[in-house]
């Protein structure tokens, strides 16, 4: 799945790639030893096929990877030069979230 794509935002050249997960996620087309945190790998799923998947990578693994020379890919969202604007959160269901987390933040702060 890596041929080459461009970015709808900045129109860099970018890569999807699937993670263990089956989750798809645009990684910069070029390797980046000095600030990738994911790595190619190829595995074979369950049924047999082989595919290349990303992985993201702790820091010790990280170091790793680069002292046995492995490329690094960045996650492109981390790179793009465009801002990216999400979907606003409606009112009544940030009003909603904020409470749960605060019952939640005091149950486990022993008000329970």
């Amino acid at each position: 799945m890596s041929d080459q794509a461009f970015c709808k935002m900045c129109s860099q050249p970018i890569r999807f790639e699937f993670t263990r997960s089956g989750k798809q996620i645009a990684l910069d087309y070029s390797s980046d030893q000095d600030h990738g945190t994911f790595v190619l790998n190829v595995e074979r799923s369950p049924q047999g096929e082989y595919r290349r998947i990303a992985i993201a990578l702790s820091k010790a693994e990280r170091v790793q990877a680069v002292e046995e020379g492995e490329l690094l890919f960045l996650a492109h969202r981390l790179s793009c030069a465009n801002e990216r604007e999400g979907t606003p959160i409606p009112p009544d269901l940030r009003e909603k979230a904020q409470s749960v987390i605060s019952d939640a933040k005091g149950f486990w702060n022993g008000n329970r």
